[in-house]
C-alpha cells in the first residue's frame, strides 16, 4: 500500500486557464435572472436567432440612460437596468464572436489616426 501525504500540496497546471474565481456571481445572478425574465417573455434561446446590433445597442443605451438618471430597476422587469444593459451586449458580443455579419449594422465613419 502507498502512504499518500494530505498534506494539501496537490499540484494543478492551470497557469493559462480562465480564472472563473474572479468573475462576481452576484451581479451575475442579476444578469441571468434578466435571462431568465427574457425567456418568459419571449421563446427560450430567441434572442439567438439573432437581430441587427443597432437593436439590442439601442436597448442597451436605453437601460444605461435609466440608470444615469437614477432609475435603479426597469419597471417592468423588476430587475436591474444594468443588467439588462449586460444582457444586450452580451448579445452583441456572442454575435460579434460568431462572426455574424449578416447582424453587423454599424455604421463605419472614416476616423483618421491620431497624429504621433
Amino acid at each position: 500500500m502507498t502512504d499518500i501525504s494530505k498534506d494539501g500540496g496537490g499540484l494543478r497546471f492551470n497557469q493559462d486557464k480562465l480564472p472563473y474565481s474572479l468573475l462576481p456571481l452576484l451581479p451575475l445572478e442579476e444578469v441571468i435572472r434578466v435571462f431568465g425574465y427574457g425567456a418568459k417573455k419571449y421563446p427560450k434561446w430567441n434572442w439567438y436567432r439573432g437581430m441587427k446590433y443597432g437593436v439590442s445597442y439601442d436597448s442597451g443605451q436605453r437601460h444605461r440612460a435609466k440608470w444615469w438618471m437614477g432609475e435603479t430597476n426597469d419597471p417592468e422587469s423588476g430587475l436591474h437596468h444594468l443588467a439588462h444593459s449586460i444582457v444586450n451586449d452580451l448579445f452583441n458580443l456572442t454575435f460579434e464572436l460568431e462572426k455574424r455579419a449578416d447582424l453587423d449594422d454599424r455604421v463605419r465613419f472614416n476616423i483618421p489616426e491620431p497624429v504621433k
